[in-house]
């Protein structure tokens, strides 16, 4: 019997046209039901079993209720929000990461998931978007966010992004755990990847397309948002 042999690919910037973070079946049933990548592209496939991947077993509605009454996060003071304005929260996945490489999503995919939360929730929103540059970006790298009305906060302290993230009337999620994590504690309306450990309740779409029942599950817990803050006056 030979023994198995282990191919290591190294690469300075690795780029790939599309990355999932999945398990076997969910790659055969993506093969099976159009596939969105083409021939000729470069398509990464991670599999890891993590306790996320359990999430609907084990953060069950009643002992996500009570971890949520449990952290002092959800009553953090929140600065950065400044009105009274529907407020969406995005975080953006950079710092060590190259956007094509692994969970580095282009900007034009987070443009589309804003312009839809835009399009259901009219112009009274605040938008913020938290990420880190460390030594791949700089300020500028996040230009086009701010050139559609967005407020970048970026290498903030993490407690306080996760507090503002959690307290977000919408949250837009990176393929992110450190963004997993508000996303489970926020109780409102959370948008997160199809691929990356969703949450029954979430919002869910496909690199920044959404199914016909996506955007009407995003639309009625935004327009609920709306509704109870138009009540609450807050």
């Amino acid at each position: 019997m030979k023994p198995k042999q282990r191919l290591v690919l190294q690469a300075h910037a690795p780029h790939f046209d599309h990355c999932y973070f999945v398990d076997e079946q969910q790659i055969l049933d993506a093969a099976k039901h159009g596939a969105p990548w083409h021939h000729g592209q470069d398509v990464l496939f991670v599999g890891c079993i993590t306790g996320m991947v359990h999430n609907s077993e084990l953060l069950t509605p009643s002992f996500l209720d009570q971890l949520r009454r449990s952290t002092p996060l959800l009553k953090r003071a929140t600065p950065h929000y400044k009105t009274k304005k529907l407020r969406v929260a995005m975080h953006l996945r950079r710092g060590d990461l190259h956007i094509g490489t692994n969970r580095g999503m282009p900007d034009e995919m987070y443009h589309r998931i804003m312009n839809t939360v835009r399009a259901i929730a009219g112009d009274d929103v605040e938008i913020h978007v938290f990420s880190s540059t460390e030594k791949n970006y700089k300020p500028a790298s996040f230009k086009s966010y701010r050139n559609r009305g967005a407020k970048v906060h970026l290498d903030g302290n993490e407690v306080d992004d996760w507090a503002h993230m959690m307290q977000a009337d919408v949250l837009l999620l990176s393929p992110s755990s450190f963004a997993w994590v508000p996303g489970v504690f926020n109780p409102n309306c959370v948008v997160g990847f199809n691929r990356y450990y969703p949450m029954g309740h979430w919002a869910v779409h496909r690199d920044g397309e959404f199914s016909h029942s996506a955007l009407a599950k995003l639309e009625k817990c935004i327009e609920e948002r709306k509704a109870a803050k138009a009540k609450h006056g807050r």
